[in-house]
Parts: C-alpha cells; sequence; structure tokens
C-alpha cells in the first residue's frame, strides 16, 4: 500500500522523479522474487519468515542433512558421513539465525536432533524455516520437541521438499492428516472432489508446484510398484494434492526409495 501511495504522488511531479519510483518499484519487485526462490535471506536476527515455511513454522519444508549439521565449517560434505556420537565440542544453536542471538541448544549427537530419514534412509533433519545458510530444526529436551537455528557452510546439505519427493520416486504416500481431497489444478480457488475411499494411500508424483506458500504434487494413485511387477498397476485417480493441512501437519510422505 505505501509503495501505491508513493507511486501516485510522484505521478504528479517532474519524469525524472517518475523514472525513480519506477526503478525502485522495479527493485522491490526483484527483491520479492528473490527471497521467495531462496536466492537471498532477511537480515541475520530479524523475525523475516521465508515465504514457503508456514506461519506457525510446523510445516517441513525440506531437509538437512545430519552429517553437515556436525560439520557445520565444512563446504563439502558426504551425505553419508558418520554422525559423531558424543562430541567433546558440541554444536552450538541458537534462538534467531544468528551467532549474536542466545544459545538454546548443545548438540552433541544425533539423539539431541529430531530426524527423518530421507528417500535413501540417510539420517536427515526436518526443516521448518530458512534464512540465508541457516536452518530451523527440531532438538530434543526434556519432554518436549524446541525449534532452534544451525548453520552449515556445506551449501548442497539442505534440500527442498518439492525435490525430496521427486527423488522418492514412486514411493510416495498420504498420511492419515491428509484432507481427502482430489484437487483440478495446484490452487485453492480449483475444483476439487473428495475421495471417501481408495483401495491404497500410495501414489506416483508427476508434477509439483510452489503456489504462494503452499505446495501442490501432481499425483496418481495406485498400488506401490515392486521392482519384480511386469505391469504398472492401474491408476485409481489422479490429480492435486496439498502436502500441508489446513494446521500445517504433512499431508503426505514417502517411503524407501526402491533400488531397482
Amino acid at each position: 500500500m505505501t509503495t501505491r501511495a508513493k507511486s501516485s504522488r510522484l505521478l504528479k511531479t517532474e519524469p525524472c522523479r517518475q523514472s525513480r519510483a519506477v526503478t525502485g518499484a522495479i527493485s522491490i519487485l526483484l527483491m520479492t522474487c528473490l527471497l521467495c526462490s531462496g536466492w537471498v535471506s532477511a537480515r541475520p536476527g530479524s523475525s523475516w519468515r521465508h515465504p514457503f515455511a508456514g506461519k506457525k513454522r510446523e510445516r517441513i519444508i525440506g531437509l538437512l542433512e545430519l552429517a553437515s549439521i556436525f560439520r557445520p565449517n565444512e563446504t563439502d560434505v558426504n551425505a553419508e558421513a558418520d554422525v559423531p556420537n558424543d562430541l567433546e565440542q558440541p554444536i552450538l544453536a541458537y534462538a534467531r539465525p544468528s551467532t549474536n542471538a542466545p544459545i538454546s541448544a548443545l548438540l552433541k549427537t544425533a539423539d539431541d536432533i529430531e530426524t527423518r530419514k530421507d528417500p535413501y534412509q540417510r539420517l536427515a533433519a526436518p526443516v521448518f524455516d530458512v534464512n540465508g545458510n541457516w536452518y530451523l530444526i527440531g532438538v530434543r529436551t526434556p519432554g518436549q520437541i524446541e525449534k532452534v537455528w544451525v548453520t552449515t557452510a556445506n551449501g548442497n546439505a539442505f534440500s527442498w521438499l518439492d525435490g525430496v519427493i521427486m527423488v522418492a520416486d514412486n514411493s510416495c504416500y498420504v498420511t492419515d492428516s491428509w484432507d481427502q481431497k482430489i484437487w483440478a489444478s495446484p490452487s485453492a480457488k480449483a475444483k476439487f472432489r473428495k475421495v471417501a475411499k481408495l483401495a491404497t494411500k500410495d501414489f506416483t508424483v508427476t508434477d509439483s508446484n510452489w503456489n504462494n506458500d503452499e505446495l501442490w504434487l501432481q499425483v496418481e494413485f495406485s498400488e506401490q510398484v515392486n521392482c519384480d511387477w511386469e505391469e504398472l498397476p492401474p491408476v485409481l485417480a489422479k490429480g492435486w494434492i496439498r502436502a500441508y493441512s489446513a494446521t500445517e501437519e504433512m499431508q503426505i510422505w514417502f517411503h524407501p526409495r526402491l533400488n531397482c
């Protein structure tokens, strides 16, 4: 609203000021696009939230390799590298994405971190927000999971969820949180139908789309394909589904990737 108001006033003044207004508007637009793409981040320590992260920061928007969390200063870390059992010098986790922020946790072992396995069955930390090379993950504290920020110099350690899902290939399924809605296109304004009952929860992904802060997957529901199958099973339903529920729970996840 502020940009529009300024533009309206500038239209009444000399052409050079109009030119500056246009340039400023283009700069703002470019910065917005870069923020959405994840190529740049806000100032460390700010309250800025990545556009893909939900308002409550409960959505899993990607996975961070555990090996890199425990080697924060290394730029090239093998995803299958061993994770230390008990570090003498623990990894520091912060309340905000900045080393000037208060320390929230000391990480000595993989057991200190909330983990899931990637499609190749390697341990990874679910990521709930991203700010440059800082990642919001869950750590285990007495009686609960607390969100903290960690950093790593390895730019290849993090994978967005849509990329992880595509790597999972034919091994995805809907969770019990799924609203049973299949949409005609990746938009909440599109038509949808509710599928009360399907013979399977498994599906394959043919496409993905980030629409604002919603991740949509184009899927085909069919039985999970085994390595020894000679023919693909029939498609029971297809369309677009949301990755996240209205309460930011995961509606989809994946089985281990098949190594056929």
